[in-house]
């Protein structure tokens, strides 16, 4: 399958493959409590998965689409169950839904909704008027086998790739980030500056799917409980720092510009690389324990903890071996969820 003939490909309908779009009824994501239900909106990454909430599931095994924000028209495959809010529509297909088709027709979907953006927003209306190429069998109808054999001919191709690559990370793992001699350091004797940034409370947000990240006191996605719209007066809090929550301690290193809610902190980490903040945010977690909604992690308290940290021969941070392990980290993490992915079932 190096070239695709097309010669005997049919134009279909969009209408002709499925029936209308469906909208996600959630309330908007800044009102929504963690738990453990993927919520699927007009967010720009993960499919289209902006949070985990304490929601029931609406819809599995169902093709997606945003139709608002920044990637108004982007096309998502879910096979698992999920919720959804009035930014996504769901599809409702004609057809058996397939994984490898679902896949197959998304690719090609994505293609048409690549013409829609903010200010020229997708709706059923003008989805169904759209038309679409698929490989067809002698009586006309879409050939699913065949797409479903494609992208799984795509799939080994990948494999087969990572395979090589694991290989590779395999033999690089035997060198130093195997290992590394570590020393204790007082927290605020490294990090001479820890922050509370301008603080903006939840009911005063514009929710925003193509805003910026508003960061709460909370362990999932980063902090960040949804994107708002940005306001004159907001002071965001730069990017490369690691936030964390006076209450509901968690640290989370934050690579772009934020605004942050109620008891929200971050040290200030902008001189060293992403990697490394990484590292050093995995080392404050172990500090969290100790702490509680009664009992806030504060600035004062976070300066005379004690982390360990690979110490250079001078007795110094070793930044550059901590910028090398969460790489390593990072590759390793990269080949175990594409493994995961495409050997599953």
């Amino acid at each position: 399958m190096n070239r695709i003939d097309i010669s005997g490909w049919k134009k279909y309908g969009v209408e002709d493959l499925f029936f209308d779009i469906e909208r996600g009824k959630l309330p908007p994501v800044s009102k929504l409590s963690e738990g453990k239900t993927a919520v699927v909106t007009a967010y720009g990454k993960n499919q289209g998965v902006a949070l985990w909430a304490d929601v029931e599931p609406s819809y599995e095994n169902a093709i997606t689409v945003s139709m608002n924000g920044a990637l108004c028209g982007y096309f998502a495959y879910h096979d698992y169950a999920f919720a959804a809010n009035p930014d996504c529509g769901v599809l409702k297909p004609k057809f058996e839904l397939s994984k490898y088709a679902a896949r197959y027709l998304c690719a090609v979907l994505n293609r048409v909704g690549a013409k829609y953006f903010f200010g020229e927003k997708i709706t059923w209306d003008k989805l169904r008027r759209e038309t679409i190429a698929l490989p067809t069998t002698s009586d006309g109808t879409p050939d699913w086998d065949y797409m479903e054999q494609y992208i799984k001919e795509r799939e080994e191709k990948v494999l087969q790739f990572v395979n090589v690559l694991n290989n590779r990370v395999k033999k690089k793992s035997k060198r130093r980030v195997s290992y590394w001699h570590g020393n204790s350091f007082k927290v605020g004797i490294i990090f001479a500056e820890i922050i509370k940034p301008y603080v903006i409370h939840a009911k005063s947000v514009i929710e925003s799917p193509y805003g910026i990240p508003y960061v709460v006191r909370s362990k999932f996605n980063n902090g960040i409980k949804c994107r708002i719209a940005i306001q004159p007066e907001y002071k965001p809090s730069p990017a490369g720092t690691i936030s964390f929550g006076a209450e509901n301690a968690a640290f989370f290193y934050q690579p772009e510009p934020y605004v942050s809610g109620r008891d929200i902190y971050y040290i200030d980490t902008t001189h060293l690389s992403k990697y490394a903040c990484l590292f050093i945010a995995s080392s404050l977690q172990t500090i969290t324990h100790k702490y509680s909604y009664n009992n806030g992690l504060f600035p004062d308290l976070l300066r005379e903890e004690i982390i360990t940290l690979p110490s250079t021969p001078d007795g110094n941070p070793d930044w550059d071996y901590m910028d090398a392990y969460m790489r390593h980290i990072e590759s390793q993490q990269i080949l175990s969820a594409l493994q995961h992915f495409y050997h599953r079932e």
